[in-house]
């Protein structure tokens, strides 16, 4: 937060903001190196929009490819809807599981370019940042469910992201291979791993790494180069200091130290859960994971299905003329389903404290997202969503 003029040259940041130093303090003096193949890497830029939109494509086409090798009959209002529930249902899931594993492996591949140290900013090594930043954002409408459940660190694996046992990860932004997690630790919603910085032409990387059992609120953002020790907590929009003695707890920008008291907790229900309620949440996380995307597609087809048969009964003009009211009652069916969900499975939202291995937690994650994509948080309190 700045308020007032900032001289030039001049390095500040902080709420209220603070002078640091020198603005450049530390980076190369000289002008970065030209880029070898700048044009080609240009090009890379240019043409990323449609490999993204490729991915996509391809995962689609392969659930609708398996239902014509099943033989499964043509989407039809003369059918049974839950024939058609059912199709839709096939097709969100094989395209789902696609869609992931394509975009995991390409970003599996991408991140070989990104290598810790001092580049240009014109080269391989930007493209691949940005370009994988870009595939994440792209990917987080149909892919949002995927964070914050447990299936979240094998896919983050598949990208060749190093992730503890047990480590619980939510939506975040900077995710690539450089940042590594330890085991029971916990990254909340919309986390931020800054890993690469640029100025002056310089793009300059280092390595992230987060220890055993250390928390990050929501918000938090690490800069390149923070190792966070074990059972550190970073509280909610706090920018985590780069090398925090183990066991503390900071809040701020700038960051402060704050005492913590742990709360005495069960094992079983928080970080040791018995193999039922890990089965329970993996029935859970995979309801919350394709119901949402399954019920789109199904008031989507039906949307398509009415207007084809206005279009064939009364006529093309009479079919433009009714589609907003076909559309407007599409969106009434999917807040109607949305209202019976939440009230069926979670009922009334009581103030309460619940542990992350319990049904309350599942609950909320599956209830308050069945036609939308916000994450899920990774612990579970109905007061207050930043806990």
């Amino acid at each position: 937060m700045i308020a007032g003029a900032i001289p030039a040259g001049e390095h500040w940041g902080g709420s209220p903001a603070r002078r640091l130093g020198r603005a450049g303090a530390g980076w190369p003096a000289q002008a970065p190196p030209p880029s070898r193949h700048a044009r080609l890497w240009k090009l890379a830029f240019a043409f990323s929009f449609v490999g993204e939109g490729l991915l996509a494509l391809v995962a689609f086409g392969a659930g609708v490819l398996s239902l014509l090798l099943a033989g499964a009959p043509a989407p039809s209002l003369s059918g049974s809807l839950a024939v058609l529930a059912g199709e839709a249902g096939a097709v969100v899931v094989i395209s789902t599981v696609v869609f992931a594993l394509l975009v995991a492996l390409t970003l599996r591949l991408v991140w070989k370019l990104v290598r810790p140290g001092w580049h240009g900013e014109g080269g391989g090594v930007a493209w691949a940042l940005w370009f994988s930043g870009d595939l994440q954002e792209s990917a987080g409408g149909a892919l949002f469910p995927l964070y914050a459940s447990l299936y979240t660190r094998g896919w983050l694996r598949l990208m060749g992201i190093r992730v503890g046992r047990r480590t619980e990860i939510s939506t975040s932004t900077g995710l690539s291979s450089l940042v590594s997690f330890g085991e029971l630790s916990h990254a909340t919603d919309d986390v931020g791993f800054c890993g690469a910085r640029a100025r002056a032409g310089w793009l300059h990387i280092e390595p992230i790494e987060i220890g055993s059992r250390t928390f990050l609120g929501p918000g938090a953002v690490l800069r390149e180069g923070t190792r966070l020790g074990d059972d550190t907590l970073v509280g909610a929009l706090t920018l985590a200091p780069r090398r925090p003695a183990a066991g503390t707890s900071w809040f701020g920008v700038p960051a402060l130290e704050l005492p913590r008291i742990p709360e005495a907790a069960d094992p079983a229900r928080t970080t040791d859960p018995p193999k039922r309620l890990v089965l329970a949440r993996g029935v859970m996380d995979a309801l919350r994971i394709f119901g949402p995307n399954t019920i789109s597609l199904f008031v989507g087809l039906l949307d398509l299905l009415i207007l084809d048969m206005l279009g064939g009964r009364l006529g093309i003009a009479a079919m433009f003329a009714l589609s907003p009211l076909v559309v407007l009652a599409s969106g009434f069916l999917s807040a109607t389903v949305a209202v019976a969900i939440k009230w069926t499975v979670i009922g009334r939202y009581r103030s309460g404290q619940h542990p992350l291995w319990s049904f309350s937690c599942g609950a909320t994650s599956w209830s308050t997202r069945p036609t939308s994509s916000w994450p899920a948080s990774g612990c579970c309190d109905s007061r207050s969503a930043l806990r």
